[in-house]
């Protein structure tokens, strides 16, 4: 299978996200990360952190989960 993609592809790109929680209505997205990969192996990537919405902060459970913090968000994140 890893022969035909790179027959196919010259690069390929993976998303990976980080949310408060799983619904979709209500929980937002705080972190973005990506990598693009060749052959040869990783070529570039990408890791975003987003602000949430002024006076919402992250769940506990989502904090202990990832590792990110309301402060480390407000400091390096995007809006």
């Amino acid at each position: 299978m890893t022969k035909e993609l790179w027959r196919r592809f010259d690069r390929i790109v993976i998303f990976d996200t980080e949310t408060t929680g799983i619904d979709f209505d209500t929980d937002r997205i705080i972190e973005l990360g990506g990598v693009a990969i060749e052959e040869r192996g990783e070529v570039d990537s990408l890791n975003c952190l987003i602000r949430l919405p002024e006076g919402k902060t992250l769940p506990p459970f989502i904090v202990d989960l990832t590792g990110i913090t309301d402060e480390e968000r407000a400091r390096n994140g995007v809006s």
